[in-house]
């Protein structure tokens, strides 16, 4: 019997730097990927459909699919299979389809936008930035310290412009028909622009910014490897870049961040966890609290959020529970050897969601955990990956999430306990006034404590 695995990420498939960035065309025929003469239909085309359909009928923790009428939207959708000329065509219009309920965790991820493993060393390379999206602008939040983007003067507050040829304005087009939420369009577009950015090692791209001044200026930067990893696959849950930093800070505070919740970061956390809690001897006693960074982390293997809030806690507990169609189950989390009591922040932000989500509303609710920065994108619904026949992958979401005070996070999102919006300024002057709130927070708590 096959194991299935839970994810909450808001798409967490690793997308083609190249293929992600840009519409599929149209494809030639070969098997599983049939290209038939106009007005006919594959029978594979229709076996997707079915597929895509069913799965929903059959498995929404809503049998009521908030309102939506699912045979209807079959009936609507069905009779265009005989228009289309291709399987870029279908998988646009089974998400379309899916797009219907108006929910995350519903997405059909085409092959061609999942990296082949002949194909990830190629495009395993970047610049080292991070982009936000800041008063309707693409913002450059972070600049890895000896990167060519550092090399080449960039810097975090600058403006992004355009990337190679291709001006925002054109990118921000593809996007201004979707009828997503505005905080996953601004997902999306930051996707867009990174799959822009990255490609293979060693070759250029060109970055066109506004410098502090508002200045237009253009850089022409080489990518270089990424310095992560990325993990195993697990089930139809392909390798994903995985990226992660632990560090203790001045005045003994912990630091973790990590990009998304895949299965090697678990081992990294407990090996940073027993050097904050002393417990692997030397020099260095506890910390005096822990910062979690999840940042602009969509998500991932679900099960993780529990195993890391065991490690903060010496009670038995639960950081909420996810609504099926006939069964509830929590999300219950056990105190693990040597866990850590001391003060804990979570930095969160539109850009964090899923498993994020449910970690850190679970912590807050219960008291364990202060969160910090801005809400989270609400997108924590559970779900399953399944491989369709024309080799694209079905994401679809089989539970609602509660937290323990029975709020629904899909939607909502979680609200920090201290509220700080990313600004330019700040970016510009060299701060982080999130992380910089995280901090004052551990050294007071820490103080009160003694």
């Amino acid at each position: 019997m096959m194991k299935r695995f839970l994810f909450a990420g808001i798409t967490i498939i690793m997308f083609s730097l190249a293929a992600g960035a840009q519409t599929p065309q149209p494809v030639a025929s070969s098997p599983g990927n049939a290209s038939p003469t106009a007005g006919g239909v594959t029978a594979l085309w229709q076996e997707t459909f079915d597929i895509c359909w069913q799965k929903v009928r059959d498995t929404h923790y809503d049998p009521t699919f908030g309102g939506v009428d699912w045979e209807q939207v079959r009936r609507k959708y069905e009779p265009r299979l005989v228009t289309l000329r291709n399987d870029a065509e279908l998988h646009r219009m089974l998400q379309a389809m899916l797009s219907e309920l108006g929910q995350s965790h519903f997405n059909v991820i085409p092959p061609e936008a999942v990296l082949p493993d002949e194909n990830r060393a190629d495009m395993s390379a970047g610049i080292g930035i991070d982009l936000r999206v800041i008063d309707d602008r693409v913002v450059i939040s972070r600049v890895d310290k000896g990167s060519t983007a550092a090399a080449a003067g960039l810097r975090p507050g600058f403006i992004i412009d355009a990337i190679g040829s291709r001006d925002l304005d054109t990118i921000k087009a593809q996007l201004a028909s979707s009828t997503e939420p505005e905080e996953r369009k601004r997902l999306w577009l930051i996707r867009r622009i990174m799959a822009e950015i990255g490609g293979a090692p060693e070759t250029t791209v060109r970055i066109v910014y506004l410098d502090s001044r508002e200045q237009r200026a253009e850089a022409v930067v080489r990518r270089e490897r990424l310095k992560g990893e990325l993990s195993p696959p697990i089930g139809n849950f392909p390798p994903q870049y995985t990226e992660f930093e632990a560090a203790r800070l001045p005045g003994d505070i912990g630091y973790i961040r990590f990009n998304i919740f895949t299965t090697p970061v678990m081992q990294k956390i407990r090996n940073a966890m027993k050097g904050f809690s002393g417990s692997e001897g030397g020099s260095n006693g506890p910390v005096a609290g822990i910062i979690f960074d999840l940042r602009g982390n969509p998500g991932g293997v679900g099960g993780m959020a529990s195993g890391i809030a065991g490690m903060l806690t010496t009670e038995t507990g639960s950081l909420g529970s996810m609504k099926m169609r006939t069964s509830e189950l929590k999300f219950a989390y056990f105190p693990q050897q040597n866990a850590f009591t001391g003060p804990v922040a979570i930095l969160i932000d539109g850009f964090s969601a899923s498993t994020s989500e449910i970690f850190a509303a679970g912590l807050q609710e219960t008291g364990r955990a202060a969160i910090f920065g801005e809400k989270s994108m609400g997108a924590a619904l559970p779900s399953y990956i399944f491989k369709l026949p024309t080799g694209a992958l079905l994401q679809y979401a089989i539970a609602d999430f509660k937290t323990p005070k029975g709020v629904l996070v899909e939607g909502r999102g979680v609200v920090p306990n201290h509220v700080i919006k990313l600004d330019r300024a700040s970016l510009l002057a060299g701060r982080d006034p999130q992380f910089e709130a995280a901090i004052d927070h551990i050294k007071t708590r820490s103080k009160n404590s003694k």
